[in-house]
């Protein structure tokens, strides 16, 4: 019997629970060995890091704001107190468990925007750098969905919003798979 000694006690494992454990992780390695995972952690047991098509909403926010910080860092993105709140709607509104990933870019101007494909199927906020903001959604045609302005004063619309949502709830319905790391890409 081994023990291992922590500040707040000592705990004992007996050589038969390690050995169980090993064959448990070398049975389990054989059969997942196909996937891309690593082999010395127990994480890959599970579909969090294997190809899956979730994504938290969690991910998803954290995911966008870690491409704005790299925009913004490179100088490619003019950020304001107006366009950080406009964003902050935008995610705050649109981003939710399983939709599709908000790819996060800046325009030729160094604004903002903010596109979701999936299919084919476009959705696109442009947050210009005095608050203007374009919520724009084209089908895999490239026909217009629907095509909504608001000036630097006007509040979204919750109808925007709405419709903006529920498309990308269909959206969701045709994200495949995403690899296993997406989110850790910059």
């Amino acid at each position: 019997m081994s023990t291992i000694t922590y500040s707040s006690g000592a705990f004992t494992t007996s050589s038969a629970i390690s050995s169980s454990v090993e064959k448990f992780r070398k049975a389990m390695h054989a059969q997942f060995s196909s996937k891309r995972a690593p082999v010395d952690s127990f994480a890959w047991l599970t579909d969090v890091t294997l190809d899956s098509s979730y994504a938290s909403e969690f991910d998803l926010h954290r995911f966008a704001k870690q491409r704005v910080a790299g925009l913004r860092a490179a100088g490619d993105y003019l950020e304001s107190t107006v366009t950080k709140d406009r964003l902050g709607q935008i995610l705050g509104n649109l981003v939710e468990d399983g939709g599709p990933t908000p790819q996060v870019g800046a325009t030729a101007d160094r604004s903002i925007e903010v596109q979701w494909l999936c299919g084919g199927t476009l959705l696109a906020a442009i947050i210009e750098h005095d608050g203007e903001v374009s919520l724009i959604a084209e089908d895999a045609t490239s026909r217009p969905i629907f095509d909504f302005e608001f000036d630097q004063d006007e509040p979204i619309s919750p109808a925007a919003f709405d419709q903006a949502r529920n498309l990308l709830r269909e959206m969701a319905a045709g994200v495949k798979k995403r690899p296993f790391d997406w989110h850790l890409t910059r």
